[in-house]
């Protein structure tokens, strides 16, 4: 991972993981890969029978007119068998996934948001009055209502995960999950669900974000720049504001080229605020298909940020309107 700062043509190493995640520290993925991770919710059956009394010399009634007992409720895999979760999915959830291609259905299974590196969350769950409408417009739903989310990342797509027909009986609602474009998987939670001081990565790292850097001194990354999660409403670090497709045959030249795109990008807000621009890049991330660029302003003297977003970057945040562009592509 390197960083390059305005007027300079010098990089702070960002450390980029193995090849292997067998083993590797989270540390170790900072800026890489792509797996993913879900928590198991529990699921409980309760069943409840109701007896008849009869009075002493009384008949019971016939069979025909018994109350009939309750099916049981549906307790195999919720979206089938394919995906291979065992349980309804909860909002905040993290997933690991195999998806050639991303054809057909994703295979799933549940990891941890904070240790695992993540291929995508569950951002929400839908409701519906049937089945036939979460397939015919679940996806829609889910791309719209989370399309601010999707404009402030730069490799991301919403997916909506639909119960089997068995599993519908029981859940009645869809998965809008957020995922990458790229095998580089969005590593950590994301949007709302991310807290003050939280490590971010490339794949949760968004446009209006607020950010501090810090040197690791220790352990396997020694001397990487690790970027923590500040709160935009007091002053702060550094701010996000936008992403370049990287250009270049390889990633060296298109690491020394991304600085020039992100001043040639925000030219006119960048001479306005009279702040310093500066590019984040990632071998590994870049490998592994994100070949984007991260866009941060700062201070040039050093001093922090006042609270709030740059205001003359303003037009440069998500809006959340579908047909908006974020400058994010350049």
């Amino acid at each position: 991972m390197t960083f390059q700062a305005q007027g300079s043509q010098d990089y702070l190493p960002m450390g980029d993981p193995p090849p292997s995640r067998t083993g590797a520290s989270r540390r170790m993925y900072v800026w890489v890969g792509g797996v993913l991770a879900a928590m198991v919710v529990a699921a409980v059956v309760c069943a409840v029978y109701a007896t008849v009394a009869n009075g002493e010399g009384k008949q019971s009634p016939p069979a025909a007119s018994a109350s009939k007992k309750p099916s049981p409720a549906y307790t195999g895999p919720p979206y089938g068998a394919a995906v291979g979760l065992d349980d309804e999915l909860r909002s905040g959830d993290c997933l690991e996934a195999t998806w050639p291609k991303f054809q057909g259905l994703p295979q799933l299974k549940p990891a941890h948001c904070e240790d695992d590196w993540v291929d995508g969350q569950v951002v929400s769950l839908l409701p519906g009055k049937s089945l036939d409408q979460a397939r015919a417009h679940a996806e829609a739903t889910c791309q719209k209502k989370h399309v601010k989310l999707t404009e402030s990342l730069p490799d991301t797509r919403i997916y909506a995960l639909v119960p089997s027909k068995e599993g519908w009986q029981a859940t009645q609602r869809t998965a809008c999950i957020i995922f990458t474009k790229s095998d580089h998987g969005i590593a950590g939670p994301v949007g709302q669900f991310r807290g003050v001081g939280d490590e971010l990565f490339f794949g949760n790292m968004g446009v209006g974000d607020c950010i501090r850097l810090e040197e690791d001194k220790e352990g396997e990354d020694k001397g990487a720049v690790v970027p923590y999660l500040q709160d935009c409403s007091e002053e702060h670090e550094n701010e996000v504001v936008g992403f370049v497709s990287l250009k270049g045959p390889d990633y060296d030249k298109a690491a020394d080229a991304s600085y020039d795109q992100c001043v040639d990008a925000y030219d006119v807000e960048l001479a306005r605020s009279g702040l310093e621009m500066g590019s984040y890049t990632s071998e590994g991330a870049f490998d592994s298909g994100f070949t984007w660029g991260v866009c941060v302003v700062s201070d040039p003297d050093g001093e922090q940020l006042p609270a709030g977003h740059v205001e003359e970057f303003e037009d440069a945040m998500p809006s959340g309107n579908a047909q908006s562009s974020n400058g994010r592509e350049v």
